[in-house]
């Protein structure tokens, strides 16, 4: 199995546990860095606006367990942290698409009652 988010460290507020790269003799990690677009799902389990690496990973937690042993959400998951590890550009790009894609695989970006008429369609 792949990589898990990392959580905030426990006990810390916001820009403590989530700030910019911070030198405390690990690993610099860049949580609160944009996404390259945001993203807000319509429908699903995850609800509301992601606009940071941070609000990915809190979403990426917040799925039903069986989702992250799906390799796609895996990937998404793997990236996410990629990104927050490096803090490029190039990274948040690679890991927003990917994020945004998975979600309208997903059909969450749609809303629900649009979600129902397609399937309907579908098994017509």
């Amino acid at each position: 199995m792949g990589p898990r988010p990392v959580p905030a460290k426990a006990g810390m507020r916001g820009d403590d546990a989530e700030g910019e790269a911070k030198n405390t003799g690990r690993v610099s990690m860049h949580w609160n860095k944009e996404l390259t677009y945001w993203i807000t799902p319509k429908c699903g389990p995850m609800r509301g606006m992601m606009s940071t690496l941070i609000d990915a990973n809190h979403a990426l937690q917040a799925l039903p367990a069986g989702y992250l042993k799906r390799p796609d959400w895996v990937d998404v998951a793997r990236l996410v942290v990629q990104a927050a590890e490096s803090g490029h550009d190039e990274d948040v790009q690679v890991a927003t698409d990917e994020l945004l894609r998975v979600i309208e695989q997903e059909g969450w970006m749609e809303s629900m009652r649009l979600a129902r008429i397609a399937e309907e369609k579908d098994a017509a």
